[in-house]
């Protein structure tokens, strides 16, 4: 029998934050955003909720995001380590953080090509803290003009489903029964 089993993590997360000066956030006219972030080390994964009331189920808030978060403590049991690293690893490499194909290439520059993500894309790059790293063009083939990051912490929550095989639930003294399906239709 299967279960599926639905949950929703919170990736807190090493990124760079890129800044792609020669960009104008010209969507069809700029191959790439003027900022954007990009994960690429995961740092804790969590359980998260937004109410108030979850601190009485051992949940703190997170400065951050402002959600109540606490430690996973299914891992092993209902979430592998190995699926937590995949759905990271799909999170990092989908939109807003990047693309797979050409559908997820558009959203990703519509997203981040947008004046209200660019500019908070952007104060995250300048409020870092961190040195600016710049890229030469032939440095870099994902990004193939003078570019310049920077690393941020940031976070990110995703919703997962997972399929689970359990038993079947063993009831004693149930005895089923020959069906007589003759009067059901059974042509597919």
């Amino acid at each position: 029998m299967n279960k599926v089993i639905s949950f929703s993590n919170y990736f807190k997360f090493k990124a760079r934050a890129y800044w792609i000066p020669s960009s104008e956030n010209m969507v069809g006219d700029d191959a790439l955003p003027e900022y954007w972030t990009r994960p690429f080390e995961l740092l804790e994964v969590l359980e998260h909720s937004s109410k108030v009331q979850s601190t009485d189920d051992g949940f703190v808030r997170d400065k951050a995001s402002g959600l109540y978060v606490k430690n996973r403590d299914n891992i092993g049991t209902d979430i592998e380590e190995d699926d937590i690293i995949s759905q990271f690893q799909w999170t990092a490499t989908s939109p807003p953080y990047w693309f797979y194909d050409q559908d997820s290439y558009i959203k990703f520059a519509q997203i981040n090509m947008e004046s209200t993500f660019s500019n908070i894309t952007k104060m995250k790059y300048i409020d870092s803290g961190q040195p600016k790293v710049k890229v030469e063009p032939d440095e870099n083939s994902e990004i193939p003009v003078l570019h310049w990051h920077t690393e941020i912490i940031g976070w990110d929550v995703k919703s997962f489903q997972k399929n689970k095989l359990t038993n079947w639930p063993k009831e004693k003294g149930i005895t089923i029964q020959k069906l007589d399906i003759s009067e059901f239709d059974t042509d597919f």
